[in-house]
């Protein structure tokens, strides 16, 4: 056995997306062709490629290789048919946008769905810059401890789509929200990495593509939606009373006096 060998599989496997050794040096090229698909495509990871040092000073005529380019899926006209029929029947929709419209027109694609669908639009944990925060539809971001009042009337929309998160621990309040597993509202999953979906909530609809490619398709809606009227409105007023509650007053000038006084008064000798 070679000095300080270890079972590079073993070890990394359980934390890396994919682990490899290169015995052979002419493979160079093939082994990080792959590692780099495996790494940026899905959800994006790490991967650990392992080179012995026989290989690793070994003359080879493999050649640099650049990143595959993203592989190019949409979702089905079925699904798109579907979710737009889902979209019209629903009274108190609700979106759930996460890392994967981190790219470049996903956000400009996100504002334009929920000002077409008239849908009240979430963040998943710390994406606030996915929405204009101060939009009449941002209905505020998932967080470590959401208000109950506010998860009160999550729990009445009709219609959860979740674009692009994973729905994590957090963004998902320690998975209670939505029901696990069978969620109480009609749940459509999208994201990019297949391996994601049905992972631990049993989605109505999945679709593995990018989510802003789902939003591209499903377009205008053929009729003015008419769900609650009061439903986003009343999702913001939930979201500014929690961003109201979430700032320190600040104090006033003469509090600040009185403050620097007590202070100094404390720290006045006393005599014996």
């Amino acid at each position: 056995m070679a000095f300080q060998e270890i079972d590079y599989k073993l070890m990394y496997g359980s934390i890396a997306k994919w682990t490899a050794e290169i015995a052979d040096p002419q493979r160079v090229d093939e082994v990080m062709l792959r590692a780099l698909r495996v790494a940026t495509t899905g959800t994006p990871g790490p991967v650990v490629i392992a080179v012995p040092e026989d290989v690793l000073t070994a003359p080879t005529t493999a050649r640099a290789v650049a990143p595959q380019p993203a592989i190019d899926a949409a979702p089905s006209v079925e699904a798109v048919e579907k979710l737009r029929a889902w979209l019209g029947e629903a009274k108190r929709p609700v979106a759930i946008a996460g890392h994967a419209l981190d790219v470049p027109g996903g956000r400009e694609a996100l504002l334009r769905f929920v000002e077409a669908w008239d849908v009240p639009v979430l963040v998943a944990f710390r994406r606030h810059d996915l929405m204009p925060n101060a939009h009449r539809l941002f209905a505020g971001n998932m967080g470590l401890a959401n208000p109950a009042d506010q998860m009160a009337a999550l729990r009445e929309a009709d219609l959860l789509l979740a674009l692009g998160t994973r729905l994590g621990d957090i963004t998902t309040q320690g998975y209670a929200y939505p029901r696990l597993v069978r969620p109480e509202m009609r749940l459509v999953h999208v994201h990019d990495d297949a391996g994601v979906l049905g992972t631990h909530f049993a989605a109505d609809l999945a679709i593995a593509c990018p989510p802003a490619s789902l939003l591209a398709a499903l377009g205008q809606p053929s009729t003015k939606h008419r769900g609650d009227a009061g439903w986003a409105s009343r999702l913001t007023a939930i979201r500014d009373r929690i961003a109201g509650r979430s700032w320190p007053r600040r104090r006033t000038a003469s509090r600040s006096r009185r403050w620097s006084k007590r202070r100094r008064g404390a720290c006045r000798p006393t005599r014996s």
